[in-house]
Protein backbone atom coordinates (compact mmCIF):
# COMPACT_ATOMS: atom_id res chain seq x y z
CA UNK A 1 0.00 0.00 0.00
CA UNK A 2 1.10 3.64 -0.60
CA UNK A 3 -0.09 6.82 -0.36
CA UNK A 4 0.88 9.92 -2.86
CA UNK A 5 0.79 13.25 -1.86
CA UNK A 6 1.92 17.03 -3.34
CA UNK A 7 5.13 18.71 -1.83
CA UNK A 8 4.86 22.72 -1.24
CA UNK A 9 7.02 24.26 -3.72
CA UNK A 10 10.62 23.11 -2.65
CA UNK A 11 14.30 24.12 -4.01
CA UNK A 12 16.67 21.60 -5.12
CA UNK A 13 19.36 21.52 -3.03
CA UNK A 14 21.12 17.81 -3.69
CA UNK A 15 21.33 15.32 -6.92
CA UNK A 16 20.31 15.83 -10.35
CA UNK A 17 16.74 13.97 -10.84
CA UNK A 18 17.61 13.99 -15.26
CA UNK A 19 20.50 11.71 -14.44
CA UNK A 20 21.41 7.91 -13.33
CA UNK A 21 23.64 7.04 -11.29
CA UNK A 22 24.90 3.54 -11.04
CA UNK A 23 23.57 1.79 -7.68
CA UNK A 24 26.69 0.06 -5.68
CA UNK A 25 26.10 -2.11 -2.57
CA UNK A 26 26.42 -0.44 0.54
CA UNK A 27 28.92 -2.83 2.00
CA UNK A 28 31.37 -3.76 -0.62
CA UNK A 29 30.98 -0.86 -3.19
CA UNK A 30 30.35 -3.16 -6.07
CA UNK A 31 28.22 -2.15 -8.89
CA UNK A 32 24.58 -3.79 -8.72
CA UNK A 33 24.04 -5.59 -12.35
CA UNK A 34 20.14 -5.46 -13.42
CA UNK A 35 18.80 -9.17 -13.11
CA UNK A 36 16.77 -8.31 -16.02
CA UNK A 37 19.48 -6.08 -18.67
CA UNK A 38 22.26 -7.35 -17.26
CA UNK A 39 23.40 -3.98 -17.36
CA UNK A 40 24.30 -1.83 -14.04
CA UNK A 41 21.28 -0.68 -12.26
CA UNK A 42 20.47 2.92 -11.82
CA UNK A 43 19.11 5.18 -9.57
CA UNK A 44 17.60 8.56 -9.88
CA UNK A 45 18.19 10.79 -6.95
CA UNK A 46 17.34 14.66 -5.55
CA UNK A 47 16.63 16.45 -3.05
CA UNK A 48 14.34 19.34 -2.08
CA UNK A 49 14.38 21.89 0.65
CA UNK A 50 10.99 22.81 2.27
CA UNK A 51 11.10 26.38 4.43
CA UNK A 52 10.17 25.48 8.12
CA UNK A 53 7.12 27.53 8.88
CA UNK A 54 6.76 29.31 12.39
CA UNK A 55 5.90 27.55 15.12
CA UNK A 56 6.51 23.99 13.71
CA UNK A 57 9.61 21.92 15.54
CA UNK A 58 9.70 18.92 13.94
CA UNK A 59 8.29 18.43 10.12
CA UNK A 60 5.86 16.14 11.37
CA UNK A 61 4.00 18.82 12.46
CA UNK A 62 2.97 20.25 8.70
CA UNK A 63 0.35 18.79 6.85
CA UNK A 64 2.44 17.08 4.32
CA UNK A 65 4.56 15.74 6.92
CA UNK A 66 1.63 14.19 9.17
CA UNK A 67 0.62 11.84 5.81
CA UNK A 68 4.46 10.60 5.93
CA UNK A 69 4.03 9.99 9.36
CA UNK A 70 0.94 8.42 9.23
CA UNK A 71 1.95 5.92 6.60
CA UNK A 72 5.76 5.13 7.69
CA UNK A 73 3.89 3.87 11.10
CA UNK A 74 0.83 2.47 9.38
CA UNK A 75 3.80 0.33 7.34
CA UNK A 76 5.85 -0.36 10.31
CA UNK A 77 4.07 0.18 13.53
CA UNK A 78 6.83 -1.33 15.30
CA UNK A 79 9.87 0.17 13.58
CA UNK A 80 8.32 3.71 13.31
CA UNK A 81 9.31 5.23 16.92
CA UNK A 82 12.63 4.06 16.72
CA UNK A 83 15.37 6.66 16.01
CA UNK A 84 16.77 4.72 13.49
CA UNK A 85 14.16 4.59 11.37
CA UNK A 86 14.73 5.98 8.10
CA UNK A 87 12.09 8.77 7.13
CA UNK A 88 14.29 10.26 4.47
CA UNK A 89 13.61 13.87 5.89
CA UNK A 90 16.35 15.36 7.58
CA UNK A 91 16.37 18.62 9.61
CA UNK A 92 18.61 21.43 7.43
CA UNK A 93 19.55 22.97 10.61
CA UNK A 94 21.17 19.73 12.22
CA UNK A 95 24.73 20.45 13.08
CA UNK A 96 24.90 16.11 13.52
CA UNK A 97 27.68 15.33 10.69
CA UNK A 98 27.17 12.36 8.49
CA UNK A 99 29.47 9.85 7.42
CA UNK A 100 31.46 11.54 5.82
CA UNK A 101 31.83 14.42 8.50
CA UNK A 102 29.09 16.82 6.43
CA UNK A 103 27.15 18.25 8.76
CA UNK A 104 23.67 19.86 6.84
CA UNK A 105 23.90 23.60 9.15
CA UNK A 106 27.09 23.67 6.64
CA UNK A 107 25.35 22.83 2.85
CA UNK A 108 24.33 25.43 0.75
CA UNK A 109 20.43 25.71 0.41
CA UNK A 110 19.84 23.84 3.56
CA UNK A 111 19.73 25.73 6.81
CA UNK A 112 15.89 27.39 7.99
CA UNK A 113 14.19 23.98 5.78
CA UNK A 114 13.51 20.21 5.90
CA UNK A 115 15.17 18.40 3.43
CA UNK A 116 13.45 15.95 1.72
CA UNK A 117 15.51 13.16 -0.34
CA UNK A 118 13.30 11.44 -3.09
CA UNK A 119 14.62 8.72 -5.52
CA UNK A 120 13.75 6.61 -8.43
CA UNK A 121 14.63 3.08 -9.89
CA UNK A 122 13.35 4.41 -13.05
CA UNK A 123 14.22 7.71 -14.92
CA UNK A 124 12.45 10.91 -14.31
CA UNK A 125 10.62 12.02 -17.30
CA UNK A 126 7.25 13.04 -15.95
CA UNK A 127 8.13 16.70 -15.80
CA UNK A 128 5.84 19.79 -16.74
CA UNK A 129 6.44 23.40 -16.13
CA UNK A 130 4.61 25.40 -13.14
CA UNK A 131 0.95 24.81 -13.63
CA UNK A 132 1.67 21.34 -15.17
CA UNK A 133 -0.19 22.25 -18.76
CA UNK A 134 3.12 21.92 -20.83
CA UNK A 135 5.99 18.92 -20.12
CA UNK A 136 9.61 19.91 -19.99
CA UNK A 137 13.28 18.82 -20.82
CA UNK A 138 13.95 17.11 -17.20
CA UNK A 139 17.59 18.67 -18.03
CA UNK A 140 15.94 21.81 -17.45
CA UNK A 141 15.98 20.99 -13.35
CA UNK A 142 19.16 22.36 -12.77
CA UNK A 143 20.00 22.31 -8.80
CA UNK A 144 19.01 25.35 -7.02
CA UNK A 145 15.92 25.42 -8.86
CA UNK A 146 12.45 25.71 -7.32
CA UNK A 147 9.72 22.73 -7.76
CA UNK A 148 6.45 20.95 -6.51
CA UNK A 149 7.17 16.88 -6.40
CA UNK A 150 4.23 14.71 -6.65
CA UNK A 151 5.51 11.86 -4.88
CA UNK A 152 4.35 8.28 -3.68
CA UNK A 153 5.07 7.44 -0.01
CA UNK A 154 5.87 3.55 0.71
CA UNK A 155 6.80 1.59 3.46
CA UNK A 156 10.45 -0.27 2.43
CA UNK A 157 10.95 -4.12 2.46
CA UNK A 158 14.45 -4.45 3.00
CA UNK A 159 16.84 -5.11 6.14
CA UNK A 160 16.47 -1.61 7.00
CA UNK A 161 12.67 -0.07 8.12
CA UNK A 162 11.87 2.90 6.45
CA UNK A 163 9.68 5.01 3.95
CA UNK A 164 10.49 5.74 0.23
CA UNK A 165 9.89 8.67 -1.19
CA UNK A 166 9.33 8.28 -4.75
CA UNK A 167 8.91 11.24 -7.45
CA UNK A 168 6.01 10.78 -9.70
CA UNK A 169 5.69 13.80 -11.20
CA UNK A 170 7.78 16.96 -10.98
CA UNK A 171 6.84 20.85 -11.90
CA UNK A 172 9.22 23.48 -12.36
CA UNK A 173 8.05 26.39 -10.58
CA UNK A 174 10.59 28.79 -10.78
CA UNK A 175 14.35 29.75 -11.49
CA UNK A 176 16.86 29.76 -8.40
CA UNK A 177 20.82 29.88 -8.37
CA UNK A 178 21.96 27.03 -9.53
CA UNK A 179 24.27 25.10 -6.73
CA UNK A 180 27.35 23.38 -8.30
CA UNK A 181 27.84 20.07 -7.72
CA UNK A 182 31.00 17.69 -8.12
CA UNK A 183 33.11 16.27 -6.22
CA UNK A 184 34.01 18.75 -2.31
CA UNK A 185 37.84 19.91 -2.35
CA UNK A 186 37.74 20.10 0.86
CA UNK A 187 37.33 16.19 1.55
CA UNK A 188 40.18 15.42 -0.48
CA UNK A 189 43.15 16.09 2.00
CA UNK A 190 45.16 18.66 0.16
CA UNK A 191 47.92 19.60 2.09
CA UNK A 192 48.17 17.34 4.65
CA UNK A 193 50.71 14.62 3.42
CA UNK A 194 54.42 16.24 4.71
CA UNK A 195 56.78 17.22 1.28
CA UNK A 196 59.47 15.04 0.41
CA UNK A 197 63.00 15.46 0.88
CA UNK A 198 64.55 18.00 -1.67
CA UNK A 199 60.64 19.85 -2.17
CA UNK A 200 60.22 23.28 -1.27
CA UNK A 201 57.21 24.94 -1.31
CA UNK A 202 58.39 27.78 -3.02
CA UNK A 203 59.40 27.99 -6.90
CA UNK A 204 63.41 27.68 -7.25
CA UNK A 205 65.37 29.80 -9.24
CA UNK A 206 65.73 27.04 -11.42
CA UNK A 207 62.45 26.37 -11.99
CA UNK A 208 61.79 29.89 -13.72
CA UNK A 209 60.70 28.97 -16.93
CA UNK A 210 63.26 29.78 -19.71
CA UNK A 211 61.69 32.18 -22.61
CA UNK A 212 61.53 30.20 -26.47
CA UNK A 213 64.12 30.37 -28.14
CA UNK A 214 63.16 30.65 -32.01
CA UNK A 215 65.12 29.31 -34.72
CA UNK A 216 67.34 31.48 -36.41
CA UNK A 217 65.33 32.26 -40.23
CA UNK A 218 67.18 30.21 -43.02
CA UNK A 219 70.09 32.49 -44.78
CA UNK A 220 69.04 33.52 -48.64
CA UNK A 221 70.81 34.75 -51.11
CA UNK A 222 69.90 37.79 -52.81
CA UNK A 223 71.77 39.76 -55.66
CA UNK A 224 73.84 42.86 -54.96
CA UNK A 225 72.31 45.66 -55.40
CA UNK A 226 72.27 47.02 -59.65
CA UNK A 227 75.01 49.56 -59.97
CA UNK A 228 72.85 53.50 -60.03
CA UNK A 229 72.87 55.34 -62.87
CA UNK A 230 74.79 57.98 -63.93
CA UNK A 231 74.33 60.86 -62.52
CA UNK A 232 73.23 63.70 -64.87
CA UNK A 233 75.52 66.58 -65.57
CA UNK A 234 75.16 69.57 -63.18
CA UNK A 235 73.53 72.76 -65.51
CA UNK A 236 76.53 75.37 -65.83
CA UNK A 237 76.40 77.97 -63.73
CA UNK A 238 76.63 81.82 -65.45
CA UNK A 239 79.82 83.55 -64.82
CA UNK A 240 77.97 86.90 -63.59
CA UNK A 241 77.02 86.02 -60.24
CA UNK A 242 74.28 88.42 -58.41
CA UNK A 243 75.17 90.81 -55.96
CA UNK A 244 75.26 89.04 -52.58
CA UNK A 245 72.67 89.37 -50.26
CA UNK A 246 73.82 90.04 -46.42
CA UNK A 247 72.20 87.21 -44.37
CA UNK A 248 71.22 88.10 -40.66
CA UNK A 249 71.09 85.12 -38.54
CA UNK A 250 68.75 84.14 -36.23
CA UNK A 251 68.98 84.94 -32.53
CA UNK A 252 67.36 81.74 -31.51
CA UNK A 253 70.31 79.79 -33.60
CA UNK A 254 72.70 81.40 -31.76
CA UNK A 255 71.49 80.81 -27.79
CA UNK A 256 73.16 77.77 -26.42
CA UNK A 257 70.90 74.26 -26.35
CA UNK A 258 68.85 73.90 -23.35
CA UNK A 259 70.44 71.15 -21.33
CA UNK A 260 68.95 67.53 -21.90
CA UNK A 261 65.92 66.80 -19.29
CA UNK A 262 67.38 63.27 -16.93
CA UNK A 263 66.47 60.25 -18.40
CA UNK A 264 63.03 59.20 -17.11
CA UNK A 265 63.94 55.21 -14.93
CA UNK A 266 60.91 52.88 -16.26
CA UNK A 267 58.86 51.72 -13.72
CA UNK A 268 57.59 48.06 -13.62
CA UNK A 269 55.02 46.35 -12.15
CA UNK A 270 55.14 42.17 -12.34
CA UNK A 271 51.33 40.92 -11.72
CA UNK A 272 50.34 38.02 -10.27
CA UNK A 273 51.35 35.51 -13.68
CA UNK A 274 54.57 36.42 -12.98
CA UNK A 275 54.40 33.85 -9.52
CA UNK A 276 56.05 36.30 -7.12
CA UNK A 277 59.52 36.93 -9.06
CA UNK A 278 60.91 40.08 -9.87
CA UNK A 279 61.46 41.42 -13.45
CA UNK A 280 65.60 40.69 -12.87
CA UNK A 281 65.08 37.49 -12.24
CA UNK A 282 63.51 36.99 -15.20
CA UNK A 283 65.63 39.13 -17.42
CA UNK A 284 68.72 36.84 -15.68
CA UNK A 285 66.63 33.74 -17.18
CA UNK A 286 66.69 35.41 -20.62
CA UNK A 287 63.42 36.82 -21.01
CA UNK A 288 62.87 40.13 -22.35
CA UNK A 289 60.38 43.12 -21.27
CA UNK A 290 58.36 42.55 -24.58
CA UNK A 291 58.28 38.91 -23.68
CA UNK A 292 57.32 39.73 -20.24
CA UNK A 293 54.41 41.86 -20.93
CA UNK A 294 53.37 39.83 -23.74
CA UNK A 295 52.58 36.98 -21.28
CA UNK A 296 51.11 39.55 -19.07
CA UNK A 297 53.94 39.25 -16.57
CA UNK A 298 54.32 42.74 -16.39
CA UNK A 299 53.03 45.71 -16.42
Amino acid sequence: MAITLTTPVGRIVQGELWKGREKKDDKTGAVIIDPVTQQPAKNWFFAIAIAKQPGHTHWSQTDWGQQIWAEGHRAHPQFAPHPTFSWKIEDGDSVIPNKKGKKNCDREGHPGHWILKLSSNFAITDTWDANGKNRMDPAAFKTGHYVQVHMSVKGNTGASPGVYLNPLMVALSGYGTEIAGGPDVAEAGFGAAPLPAGASAAPLAAALPMPGVSAPPAATYSAPPAAPAAMPALPVMPTAAPSPVPVVPNPAFLAPPAAPAAPVAPAYTMTAAAGGFTRDQYVAQGWTDAMLREKGMML
